[in-house]
């Protein structure tokens, strides 16, 4: 009856550069399942995975893929950086990432991965995300102050019921001009800190796409954010544009003042066809305010659900 012990994980300190010349680079030891019999049936035991250590650390592949499978922490009190460079190779988080107030940096040319069980924290630090390919975010990035998550290059990805969270911080997804940007679950930048207004989110991309259960808050106590989907104020500003940008009748668009202050501002534009069946909310606050921008729009083409009209709402349909 007895079963093969669990053989610790190595922990690891990085506090110096990683540099191959495109050879694979497997960072810490994940969480694996040692088994062994019992009667005529089989046990499993988790072992728990690598700690990895770093600060003011970082890793070039050359071309190779990185896979980093431990629990990885960055020291430092706004001080430390971390810059990931994979070029030809793709990089798979497989282990919860703290990043604390530091910076986090990621660039590929290939894919980008979270994967389910990945967990990045931090509090008002920066990660940001770049690949050519794809991101793809199956798991939550919670930031518990104002700091700031970005991703860039080809297609974006947030799955189903995974959240992008930094209170009154900002969020944007830049999305490649040929790629697609597809939203499945939250991003939220509000916050209830007295004082405070909402943060800003950007999603954009060639095309668009905020699906049945994606939500984005922008909310806060003493004003709403900023939400820019596709594009901002009559596809102008220097801000890309998407061709199409489709918000599902499920999705929830909020950018209200919680107490007292104006409603935020928020734009959903596309270049060839503006597709939004969801809700958007910009109201100003319970004990004063007056209510937001809302503008919903395709230079071409526009298809809108009626929202509420307790706002300043202009709903543009230009030629």
């Amino acid at each position: 009856n007895s079963f093969n012990s669990s053989i610790p994980n190595p922990d690891i300190n990085l506090f110096a550069d990683i540099n191959t010349s495109g050879g694979d680079v497997f960072l810490g030891k994940a969480q694996v399942l040692k088994q062994g019999l019992i009667a005529a049936g089989t046990f499993y035991k988790k072992s728990d995975p690598s700690k990895i250590t770093a600060r003011n650390s970082n890793i070039n592949t050359g071309g190779g893929t990185l896979v980093i499978s431990g629990e990885m922490t960055l020291k430092g009190d706004g001080d430390s950086t971390m810059d990931i460079t994979a070029g030809e190779g793709s990089v798979f988080f497989q282990e919860e990432v703290d990043i604390g107030e530091n910076e986090l940096s990621v660039s590929s040319s290939n894919l980008t991965r979270i994967r389910p069980g990945a967990k990045f924290s931090g509090t008002t630090g920066l990660i940001d995300l770049n690949a050519d390919q794809m991101i793809l975010i199956q798991e939550d990035i919670r930031l518990s102050g104002a700091g700031s998550v970005k991703m860039s290059g080809g297609s974006i990805f947030l799955t189903k019921d995974k959240s992008i969270v930094a209170p009154g911080g900002d969020i944007a997804l830049e999305g490649g001009a040929d790629s697609i940007t597809l939203i499945d679950g939250a991003l939220d930048v509000s916050t209830q800190e007295e004082g405070q207004s909402g943060g800003s989110v950007k999603v954009l991309g060639g095309m668009v796409g905020l699906l049945d259960n994606a939500s984005i808050y922008a909310s806060g106590h003493s004003g709403g954010g900023e939400i820019l989907i596709g594009g901002d104020y009559q596809g102008g500003k220097d801000i890309p544009t998407s061709s199409i940008t489709f918000v599902d009748k499920g999705a929830v668009i909020k950018a209200d003042a919680y107490i007292k202050g104006e409603g935020g501002k928020v734009i959903v534009w596309a270049d060839d066809g503006a597709y939004f069946y969801g809700d958007i909310s910009a109201r100003g606050g319970l004990a004063g305010g007056d209510g937001g921008f809302v503008e919903a729009v395709s230079y071409t083409h526009l298809r809108a659900h009626e929202t509420e009209a307790d706002l300043v709402c202009r709903l543009l349909l230009e030629k």
